[in-house]
């Protein structure tokens, strides 16, 4: 739903629309129906001491209350969650500590066709945007790993791992960054930066995959 496609021996990788759904929310005093609903944009963060996170925006056509929520039998899964110490951050083939990092994939859904109707009619894919925003320490090996790639871009990896066999990977071809320095808040401080890489998709790739490995 977020990518578009489903995996290939555990990769998920982009596709060029994304599918609709329905979804049912219980508001306690009413039962709402939202249909053929599209991710929007998806956020996926990891901070200090903060497991990994995923925040959806979904865009849909109708909003139908006086629903009937139905019999759900389910079990709670006992997998543990990814924790940010779990990231392996590896940029331009070197291991980077980051102290958070933030994934955007904003699917460019066009919001405003209702042609003459009161419900949308149709949301349409356009241009997808992904980025990837950093917060880290701004030494002379970020200086000279992350500077003047707004062009030539690298080669980026986000893997949080609890052993072996159970991970989930964030693949980028190509990660590009316009020439811009930290900003010096005080001379006691420690120089932070926080850069916001553009994902590029290049010949032989999208500009991301994602790999979700749960065996044990």
């Amino acid at each position: 739903r977020i990518l578009g496609a489903g995996p290939t021996t555990e990769v998920y990788s982009l596709a060029e629309t994304v599918p609709e759904f329905d979804l049912l929310v219980d508001k306690v005093v009413d039962i709402y129906l939202y249909a053929d609903l599209k991710v929007s944009r998806a956020t996926f963060t990891s901070a200090r001491n903060q497991p990994l996170q995923l925040t959806l925006e979904l865009l849909g056509k109708t909003e139908v209350g006086e629903q009937t929520f139905p019999s759900i039998s389910a079990t709670l899964s006992t997998m543990r969650p990814y924790v940010h110490h779990n990231l392996v951050a590896t940029l331009g083939g070197s291991a980077h500590k980051v102290d958070n990092v933030e994934i955007v994939i904003d699917n460019g859904l066009a919001t405003d066709n209702y042609w003459n109707s009161q419900a949308r009619q149709e949301a349409p894919e356009t241009d997808r945007n992904v980025t990837v925003a950093m917060d880290l320490p701004f030494t002379a090996t970020e200086e000279a790993a992350f500077y003047n790639l707004a062009l030539t871009g690298i080669v980026g990896e986000l893997k949080w791992s609890q052993s072996t066999d159970i991970f989930v990977d964030m693949d980028f071809p190509k990660l590009q960054l316009p020439s811009e320095g930290p900003t010096i808040p005080a001379k006691n401080s420690e120089l932070r930066w926080r850069p916001t890489f553009r994902a590029r998709r290049t010949t032989s790739a999208a500009e991301l995959s994602i790999t979700n490995s749960t065996s044990s």
